[in-house]
């Protein structure tokens, strides 16, 4: 149902994580609350989340989803410091990219795992006998 995503997307979504963690610390920090954001950025937020999972519901890679939300992150992030606060895009930037590497480590985590090598034995050959032959 879900994109598929390889051991190469594991990576890449615990830099993502990592990067939202720590914005989302910094905003914190700075007494963010998530109090402070107005409607429009509550629904700028969870339209952007929303959009994510649903480009990942068809067969569109994370990563290739990634590229594709890079510049959306970037323009809520100035819309929302220059409309709000720094500390503010700070923090919905970093939920958002919380969520969307939350979500890339579950894809990541649930690749099926390569099989065990076939033995290099091989395998036996059928004998033609003549009927009633015994071995």
């Amino acid at each position: 149902m879900f994109a598929k995503a390889t051991s190469r997307d594991l990576v890449l979504a615990l830099v993502v994580t990592v990067a939202g963690g720590a914005a989302l610390l910094s905003a914190l920090l700075a007494s963010w609350s998530p109090g402070d954001m107005n409607l429009d950025i509550e629904a700028g937020l969870a339209t952007a989340v929303v959009g994510f999972l649903l480009a990942l519901i068809h067969p569109v890679p994370y990563r290739q989803v990634l590229a594709l939300y890079a510049p959306l992150i970037a323009g809520e992030y100035w819309t929302c410091r220059y409309g709000a606060d720094a500390v503010v895009a700070r923090g919905v930037v970093g939920t958002q990219l919380v969520i969307m590497g939350f979500v890339g480590l579950a894809l990541a985590l649930r690749e099926p795992r390569p099989a065990a090598a076939p033995s290099r034995r091989p395998a036996p050959r059928a004998t033609h006998r003549p009927a009633g032959a015994y071995p």
